[in-house]
């Protein structure tokens, strides 16, 4: 017989998604009304120079712009299949 190779699964305690739910617009709201201590110090900073933020906005236009135009084309020819039909 062969042998049960599977590995056992212990926690080592690492934290894959961050759940500190305090970042949150919604909580940080409610926490800073009851914690006076409460501060931002765990946000990140970003220090990026002007050509990387235009970078960073290009490529994001360049992700939505296809995902746009596809989505008016099928809804055109749905307006036109539907007109077609119904017209």
């Amino acid at each position: 017989m062969a042998e049960n190779n599977k590995k056992i699964f212990v926690d080592d305690g690492r934290t894959i998604a961050n759940m500190d739910f305090y970042k949150h617009t919604a909580f940080s709201t409610v926490s800073k009304r009851h914690n006076d201590n409460f501060k931002n110090t765990h946000e990140p900073t970003l220090d990026l120079t002007r050509k990387e933020r235009w970078a960073i906005i290009r490529a994001i236009y360049m992700t939505l712009i296809p995902f746009v135009i596809i989505m008016f084309l099928i809804f055109a020819l749905l307006m036109t299949i539907i007109f077609a039909f119904w017209g």
